[in-house]
């Protein structure tokens, strides 16, 4: 069995921390433990909010009259917030309107009164608290702003009321939104909401809220090709995902896949016992598949099924094509480079309802590199570790990378949401917008546009009219089903197809799906 200390850091979140700490408490009753485990516990579930449980610990002590004072810092005034009436808050409350410093006095977490009551989720106490002159700005000790408590345990409750007292406290619209409040690490209730698997309190933020999931968090990388996988310098909020109920949340708000580390989107796709584990998983490949496999290659139909031993085990693994070189390093090797890899960068991942993902093209490496490529197929990850591979004609779909994939349900399925739709008939589509691809294909002015047809996975070239980008690349891309239409924002556009430099894209492209024409808009000077 786990330590109490090793239960509380795990299970803080979990609804069953009460039993499985009281259980280890009573098997732990002959020695009692020790006073420095004791206090240590205390201050953990404190920590973590889990007052109930600090209540627990704190039954154990036995030499020491109030542990709640001594080791956490509760004066009477906090013991009543976390564990007494409303009514009994009330009295202490009067007497002391005398003695205002007692409401911003703070525990050994740096919380005030008002903060544990948020923990708490009593809004009647929070309430009171700030009658009684309590700062409704206090922060912890990491700075963090009483929204962020509100998270701690998703209580939408009381989210949506310190939202609604800010906003009837802010009328005159000055100062930065509540739900724009950082910590001292920049975090914003979003980000904090997803990091602690906050379901109720993300859906609030985004659908009732209106939260931004992309915000300021992408800056344009520089507009060269040898410095096209720079790391952006912010953490996009999407980076924190480990639910899937939460990744479909921010996807629908329209977060970008691609925006996550490669490990965490490996995880979602059901890789996470698999990934980065090729030095045990490419020795599983027979010299014949891997002869068979390694190569890059384009289909022959539209689409064409693939089944490759040797690109499962690269999926799943997410070995680097050089790591396949060193495993099956032979005259067959070197001979079929730049061989086949999945490590990419400039792919699309899209996310379906079902639960399955989409990644579309990509290239491999820099220019320079024997392993050097981009790529043209889809393949299709069941959630579960189980992919299907499809590859095409270089005609049908060039190669491709640093495009947007963006989903457009079928009308069907968007009637069935309840939205007033103005959709384009037909199945689901994937519009793939976009591209970086070799300086022989670029066609600076023009903008490539393909559909992918999510039922059959044939890929559909798609001719645009209008005041189209151009060459773009590493753009946004985000769908309005009111009018039927993908928006292009940011990213920037290739002007010399040779050196491979663009300028930055400032204006708005939008494209109508019913007429397939291109407008702009300008932005202001």
């Amino acid at each position: 069995m786990p330590s109490l200390i090793e239960t509380l850091h795990q299970g803080y979140l979990n609804d069953d921390l009460y039993s499985q700490a009281q259980e280890i408490l009573v098997q732990q009753a002959g020695p009692k433990p020790e006073p420095e485990t004791l206090q240590e516990a205390l201050q953990i579930a404190s920590s973590k909010g889990r007052f109930d449980v600090v209540e627990l610990i704190a039954s154990c002590y036995t030499d020491i009259d109030d542990p709640l004072e001594s080791v956490l810092g509760w004066t009477k005034l906090f013991q009543l917030v976390i564990y007494g009436t409303t009514e009994e808050l009330e009295v202490a409350l009067q007497a002391a309107k005398e003695n205002q410093d007692i409401l911003e006095q703070t525990d050994t977490c740096h919380r005030t009164p008002f903060l544990c009551s948020i923990l708490v989720g009593d809004r009647d106490k929070a309430q009171r608290l700030l009658q009684a002159g309590s700062n409704p700005l206090a922060c912890g000790q990491e700075g963090e702003p009483p929204v962020f408590y509100a998270i701690c345990h998703d209580n939408v409750d009381m989210l949506n009321f310190l939202i609604s007292k800010w906003n009837g406290d802010n009328q005159d619209g000055g100062g930065t939104s509540i739900v724009e409040q950082t910590d001292r690490l920049d975090n914003t209730p979003l980000m904090h909401a997803v990091r602690k698997r906050a379901v109720q309190c993300v859906n609030a933020l985004l659908r009732e809220h209106k939260v931004n999931v992309s915000g300021d968090n992408n800056p344009l990388p520089s507009l060269v090709d040898d410095n096209l996988n720079s790391n952006c310098s912010t953490t996009p909020v999407i980076s924190n995902t480990t639910t899937r109920e939460i990744l479909f949340a921010l996807v629908q708000a329209g977060a970008r896949m691609e925006e996550m580390d490669s490990e965490d989107r490996a995880k979602l796709r059901g890789y996470a016992n698999t990934w980065g584990k090729w030095d045990e998983l490419l020795p599983t490949v027979s010299a014949d598949d891997f002869a068979d496999g390694c190569c890059v290659q384009f289909g022959d139909a539209n689409p064409e099924r693939v089944e490759d031993p040797f690109w499962k085990v690269m999926v799943q693994c997410g070995a680097s094509a050089y790591s396949a070189f060193v495993q099956f390093e032979s005259s067959a090797a070197e001979s079929c480079r730049p061989i086949w890899s999945f490590d990419r960068f400039g792919k699309s991942c899209t996310l379906l309802p079902d639960g399955r993902f989409v990644e579309i093209a990509g290239e491999h490496e820099d220019y320079y590199d024997p392993d050097f490529a981009i790529y043209n197929d889809v393949v299709v990850h069941d959630g579960k570790g189980n992919c299907e591979f499809y590859s095409y004609p270089e005609e049908v779909f060039p190669c491709t990378d640093f495009h947007t994939a963006t989903l457009v349900p079928s009308l069907e399925e968007q009637l069935s949401q309840e939205e007033e739709v103005a959709a384009v008939a037909g199945g689901s589509m994937i519009y793939i917008i976009g591209c970086v691809g070799y300086p022989q294909d670029r066609r600076p002015g023009f903008t490539p546009v393909f559909g992918l047809h999510v039922d059959t996975w044939k890929m559909e070239r798609i001719e645009t009219s209008g005041d189209m980008p151009g060459w773009i690349a590493r753009h946004k891309a985000v769908y309005d089903p009111l009018s039927s239409s993908i928006s292009i924002t940011g990213g920037w556009i290739i002007v010399n197809p040779e050196e491979g430099r663009g300028v930055e894209n400032k204006d708005e492209f939008t494209l109508n799906l019913q007429t397939r024409a291109w407008t702009r808009k300008s932005a202001t000077p």
